[in-house]
């Protein structure tokens, strides 16, 4: 039987694992441009980039690290999340994206990439760093129970505000 499952096991090389390990992303980044620190990803479903940023502020602020790259990439390379939502009533009948509205009827799915480079605004401005925004706060939280995992709460999202 192992010699059965074996001889149908696809090679490994060194870099097969990263579409495998949700941290791999983050791991090859910093392997890359030989970052140290914290080489972390963060699934918080649609909001995992702000979240990501949210984090980055906090370890900023409290002094953890000086600098962080924050980011995230979504990619539709299968139907099978788009079937999904489907399904479930999630995509908007109307075709469009209406956040904190009354009207909205759902969302719809994009593709995109995205990463910024935060650092504390008194030392970007000491070491003459071309400054192009000032993160005034930034917060997270979780709507709590709801109706389901993936529909919002009105309270905790106003909470989070």
């Amino acid at each position: 039987m192992r010699d059965a499952l074996i001889e149908h096991v696809v090679p490994m090389r060194a870099f097969s694992m990263p579409g495998n390990l949700l941290n791999m992303a983050a791991a090859v980044v910093a392997q890359t441009w030989d970052l140290g620190g914290p080489a972390l990803s963060i699934d918080a479903a649609c909001s995992s980039s702000l979240v990501a940023a949210q984090q980055a502020i906090v370890n900023l602020r409290g002094g953890q690290i000086d600098l962080a790259i924050a980011g995230g990439v979504y990619l539709n390379l299968l139907p099978d999340n788009l079937v999904c939502f489907s399904r479930i009533g999630a995509i908007s009948r109307a075709g469009e994206c209406r956040p904190f509205d009354a009207a909205a009827d759902g969302f719809l799915m994009g593709e995109g990439a995205g990463a910024v480079i935060l650092k504390r605004l008194d030392d970007a401005l000491r070491d003459g760093d071309r400054v192009y925004a000032i993160v005034r706060g930034a917060s997270a939280n979780n709507d709590g129970r709801s109706e389901g995992p993936m529909t919002p709460r009105q309270g905790g999202q106003l909470e989070a505000l």
